[in-house]
């Protein structure tokens, strides 16, 4: 209900304006043309003289003539000196009143969203126009092989189309990949596998590069999209690029290359692309689901966007590189220097798990349980293997036998993330309901049994090392 104060004010509002309708239609008639609030707009703030109102308002001479006569004649304006005009009182007064009308009015919101939504539509489509191209498929076609730690699926089906004798085995072990435990801390998310440290990754990629093929990477340390979709422009932009730049590195090398975030937060080969979409060979590939082109903005890379490809061959000491991913191997086990802020690894990861599980009262990623499960299981398996691999490699030497003794407990290790995976198997119905309190104990108990097996491991791994030949 309106006080009288207000009230008065709309009375008085409604008197002037019922009495003076034809005066305040001539004035509103006067402004209601775009040069001449231009005009206004450019007097504002001071004088200006005709050749400037002349050049701005991009008009003839008499067109401007016209105008200004126009608006003296409304008493919006005046004539100063020769050739110069300057904004009366009345009509500061007028377009303040008018445009701070309009800054606070719902038809300026509705007006300002329909111009952006016009902008990006005109931003994308220009871009899109830019993005699409002919189509190319490289004569190295890679396809993704069967594994849950994407990394090594992806980029061990590169090196294999290039001529590389190797499997999973070779490059999780070799990079030192499967001998790392790393969960994020209080839930035990899916990110855990990837969500290394800078100095973890390096030292993957020192690894990666040991198989005959120079490694490379390009790599930006910001998620893709930064914020939930719909894409902002910068982000469009950003997909537009990448995509570029990948398209620019299969024409030169003519090799299949791995990216980040396709079809989700995996790593997946693209070897090659149609018109604005990456041509690609996914973890479809091992689930018999069909393999579509991904159009370039449809990527969901958190954390970074990246891309790895090999260029020229070069010479490798095989048996120094397998010293070397021993040397590796200790590392990652460890958890030295693996773990970013808000995350385990290494025995600290086990215990962290173990508490997790542990706590009842505590709601976790029933999901990401069961995904890292599945991919440390895998790890764990690649460890031991490639560790027995290695052991026959120098059959004759005294780090033999020690390396077999490691491979011994991380197939203890494997077997205990076997049972894991039956308390919380990957491709259950409902994750959530696996989660009960005995599977929990159970769960705990397996992953402080790990930590024991895989501790043991770890010191045989240090023996071998001092006893290698």
């Amino acid at each position: 209900m309106k006080n009288k104060n207000e009230q008065n004010t709309i009375e008085d509002l409604q008197t002037l304006l019922l009495d003076s309708l034809s005066e305040i239609s001539d004035v509103l008639k006067t402004v209601s043309q775009v040069k001449r609030l231009q005009i206004l707009g450019f007097l504002i703030d001071s004088p200006k003289k005709f050749s400037f109102l002349l050049l701005r308002t991009e008009i003839s001479k008499t067109a401007l003539a016209n105008h200004l006569s126009t608006l003296v004649d409304a008493g919006l304006i005046e004539k100063i000196v020769r050739g110069s005009y300057k904004i009366t009182n009345d009509g500061f007064n007028f377009i303040k009143a008018t445009v701070n009308a309009y800054k606070e009015s719902e038809m300026r919101k509705e007006i300002e969203e329909e111009k952006k939504s016009l902008e990006i539509f005109k931003f994308y489509h220009t871009l899109e126009e830019k993005t699409k191209m002919n189509e190319k498929i490289v004569e190295f076609k890679s396809e993704y092989q069967d594994g849950a730690i994407s990394y090594l699926a992806a980029l061990t089906g590169v090196l294999k189309s290039l001529g590389s004798d190797l499997d999973i085995v070779d490059l999780g072990g070799r990079t030192g990949y499967g001998f790392i435990t790393n969960v994020s801390k209080g839930k035990i998310c899916p990110s855990g596998p990837t969500a290394m440290s800078e100095s973890c990754w390096s030292e993957i990629y020192k690894g990666s590069g040991s198989f005959g093929w120079k490694f490379n990477i390009w790599f930006e340390n910001r998620s893709f999209p930064q914020k939930s979709r719909p894409l902002s422009p910068e982000d469009y932009a950003r997909a537009n690029d990448f995509f570029n730049r990948v398209k620019e590195t299969i024409d030169k090398y003519e090799k299949p290359v791995v990216i980040w975030g396709i079809p989700v937060p995996e790593y997946g080969i693209v070897y090659g692309y149609t018109e604005d979409s990456y041509t690609v060979s996914t973890f479809r590939t091992v689930i018999n689901e069909e393999e579509t082109p991904i159009k370039f903005d449809a990527l969901e890379a958190p954390g970074c966007m990246d891309l790895i490809y090999f260029t020229d061959q070069i010479e490798i000491d095989s048996k120094e590189e397998d010293r070397k991913s021993v040397e590796r191997a200790v590392i990652m086990a460890e958890g030295n220097g693996v773990a970013r802020n808000g995350y385990a690894a290494g025995s600290e990861a086990y215990d962290e798990w173990a508490d997790v599980l542990n706590n009842l009262e505590l709601e976790i990623d029933a999901f990401g349980n069961s995904y890292v499960i599945d991919c440390y299981w895998e790890g764990k398996r690649i460890a031991a293997e490639y560790l027995r691999r290695l052991s026959e490699r120098f059959i004759n030497l005294p780090q033999s036998k020690i390396l077999l003794q490691a491979s011994e407990e991380y197939k203890k290790v494997e077997s205990s993330f076997k049972e894991l995976s039956k308390l919380f198997p990957f491709f259950s119905k409902n994750h959530k309901d696996d989660l009960t309190d005995d599977n929990r104990n159970k769960g705990a108990q397996l992953l402080k049994l790990s930590k024991i097996n895989e501790e043991k491991a770890i010191k045989f791994l240090k023996d071998a090392l001092k006893a290698w030949k």
